[in-house]
């Protein structure tokens, strides 16, 4: 294909089970469709492809309480949700959620790995255009989750109740539902993404959900926290 491809993926149904799928390359723009297999997912245009790639694509089974290894490939992965859900996180983005039905994509040897801390197992279709000529996966760490540099601590400007000290960081101090705080940065800043990593006393004293609200009232959230143990 002289210009770069995306992917278009249809599937029909019975009863709301899937019986049939679909994967085609096509040039972006070609209004590609077919009646008897409704496209539901169109990635972004691929880039950075392999001069030569092979084309995977697998269904991808997550246990409750499974997990992959931090990896990388050697071309592009789309993912999309089938069913459950999982905790997807990437070097670009940080960490996001995945429901049915949503999508994600990353560009070769970008760190990524897939998470289910929920009680139902989940499944994902995934699709590659890797090197064959390389490791299909290779090992890999996250050293940079995304979030590029953080304002929230105290050396770049914020107050001790976000400068990552569990003596003196913010608590809701038994607010409840009715717990917030205000961040107020010290000039215009580009945001990428927000963090929220909840503290915890066992059974209580334990955020299970945020949402951030902008100063020009934009709401974005809520967004579940189900874990103590990381960044959401």
């Amino acid at each position: 294909m002289a210009s770069p491809p995306q992917i278009s993926m249809g599937g029909s149904a019975v009863d709301g089970t899937p019986s049939f799928w679909e994967t085609r390359l096509y040039r972006p723009g070609s209004g590609m469709s077919d009646p008897y297999a409704p496209t539901i997912f169109e990635s972004e245009v691929l880039v950075d492809i392999p001069s030569d790639p092979l084309a995977v694509f697998v269904l991808v089974f997550v246990p409750s309480g499974g997990e992959t290894s931090v990896h990388t490939h050697p071309g592009t992965e789309f993912i999309y949700q089938r069913g459950g859900h999982i905790h997807y996180q990437n070097e670009i983005i940080g960490i996001k959620r995945l429901s049915p039905g949503d999508a994600e994509g990353i560009p070769p040897e970008t760190s990524v790995q897939k998470r289910n801390s929920y009680k139902e197992s989940a499944a994902f279709l995934s699709w590659f255009l890797v090197d064959p000529e390389l490791p299909f996966a290779s090992p890999a760490i996250f050293s940079d989750p995304g979030r590029g540099t953080n304002l929230a601590l105290m050396e770049n400007g914020a107050s001790n109740e976000l400068d990552r000290d569990l003596a003196t960081d913010w608590s809701s101090a038994g607010d409840g539902d009715d717990a917030w705080i205000e961040v107020e940065l010290a000039e215009v800043t580009r945001i990428r993404s927000v963090g929220f990593w909840t503290r915890t006393m066992g059974n209580s004293a334990q955020v299970r959900s945020f949402q951030v609200t902008t100063d020009d009232g934009e709401v974005h959230g809520p967004f579940a926290v189900d874990l103590a143990t990381t960044v959401y």
